[in-house]
């Protein structure tokens, strides 16, 4: 900030002194006016006023107008004290409007809501963070916001980065070959019999299946199991050539679904056995399996290390396992993969779902994480509510100009009323 005092004989004088030397965002800092004095020595000492002005752009500015009484300018000699009023316009700093000031009615409580549910439904931090940023930004533009509309603006969010519906039909469709990798564990085998189970009671000798565990013993047995309950063939390969045979011999059905043993995302020698037998396979569609259970930290490592095969979907398992389910949108969103099927208990083929947002929001967004995010203590929801508070003051806004206007007393009960309309 630059500060400079200009001293003139009217306030006018002053106002263009400072003017000219900080232009038309000068700062009036304050403004001394001296009176004239009495004659001295057979002259009248003229009035004088001090103003000191400043300039900072990195302020905001209003308008105010001073007026203040001068005497007669043609003839001060001859003062009677009919002084006319003299009105000048001048600019000085205010405090920038946050977008608080400008919210809807209740509008931080309801978001704060929201959040909260996200945290208690597991949803990581940082994908919170941005969700929320995201929900700021669309519904702080509103001039009322309801909590089912927040709800409605999130889920149109998630739906529109994270959902796919994963590749399928035996219905005309081209053959399409489904491949199942993830840890040991989780539940792929099982999986892959659900799916078979659906597709085969609408055509049955349009699926076939594949295993490649050759690791696990029994693997082939429980998936030969399912086959012959179900009635479709299965077949088993430990190589790529050996997989190339057994896919061309499958090749007159439309869906095949290829089961893999469990690979350890911590194993690169094995992911890399594992990639080279899927090299075998002609526009394979890879499923990554994972546990809905398992904590976030070690999912984050899952993905990261089978993201070096050419996965195009996360397919989560035992959803009825776990308490929170958020770390299925965090791990969805973070990967940029979407989401294709979860299972949520052991029955064939009742237990496995398509994933879509309505599914996933039943998941995070219910009573029963709402009660639980309610019973924290009063104490700790204040200091959540206040943290929340600050994020969303530091989350960058673009709002439209506004002007002031008045509505006359037959319009407005009372008398005149400032409106604030926007014009951006």
């Amino acid at each position: 900030m630059q500060i400079k005092t200009f001293e003139a004989n009217s306030m006018a004088e002053a106002l263009q002194a400072a003017k000219e030397a900080f232009g038309p965002e000068a700062v009036i800092l304050g403004v001394k006016t001296q009176k004239a004095s009495t004659r001295l020595l057979g002259k009248w000492k003229k009035r004088k006023v001090t103003l000191t002005a400043a300039t900072d752009t990195s302020q905001t500015y209003d308008t105010v107008s001073l007026t203040h009484t001068s005497p007669p300018a043609d003839d001060r000699r001859h003062d009677t004290g009919n002084h006319r009023p003299v009105v000048q316009t001048f600019s000085r700093p205010i405090a920038a409007p946050t977008s608080r000031h400008m919210l809807p009615e209740g509008y931080i409580n309801k978001m704060f809501w929201v959040q909260q549910q996200m945290r208690t439904g597991g949803v990581d931090q940082d994908i919170a963070g941005e969700l929320m940023a995201d929900l700021h930004r669309d519904a702080a533009r509103r001039a009322q916001i309801s909590n089912a509309t927040l709800l409605a603006l999130l889920k149109k969010q998630v739906e529109d980065r994270i959902c796919q519906k994963p590749g399928t039909a035996p219905h005309g469709g081209p053959s399409q070959t489904k491949v199942f990798i993830g840890p040991t564990g989780v539940g792929k085998t099982t999986t892959i019999a659900k799916i078979a189970t659906l597709y085969s009671q609408r055509q049955p000798s349009s699926v076939g299946l594949v295993t490649l565990d050759d690791q696990r013993i029994g693997g082939m047995s429980q998936l030969a199991t399912y086959a012959r309950i179900i009635g479709i063939p299965v077949k088993a390969a430990a190589s790529p050539a050996s997989l190339r045979r057994v896919l061309k011999k499958l090749a007159g059905k439309r869906l095949i679904l290829v089961d893999t043993g469990g690979a350890n995302p911590h194993d690169r020698e094995q992911l890399e056995r594992l990639e080279t037998l899927l090299a075998a396979i002609e526009q394979p569609r890879i499923h990554l399996v994972l546990s809905t259970p398992t904590k976030s930290s070690d999912l984050d490592i899952m993905v990261k290390a089978f993201k070096s095969l050419p996965v195009r979907d996360l397919l989560f398992t035992k959803v009825d396992e776990s308490t929170t389910r958020g770390n299925i949108l965090s791990q969805s969103l973070r990967s940029g993969l979407p989401l294709s099927y979860y299972t949520n208990g052991r029955d064939i083929p009742d237990d496995i779902h398509l994933m879509n947002a309505g599914a996933l929001f039943k998941m995070i967004f219910n009573d029963t994480n709402l009660k639980q995010t309610k019973t924290a203590a009063p104490e700790t929801l204040a200091e959540r509510l206040q943290s929340f508070e600050n994020e969303l003051e530091n989350i960058p806004m673009t709002y439209g100009a506004y002007r002031t206007y008045s509505i006359g007393p037959e319009n407005t009960p009372g008398g005149y009323a400032n409106m604030a309309e926007s014009i951006g």
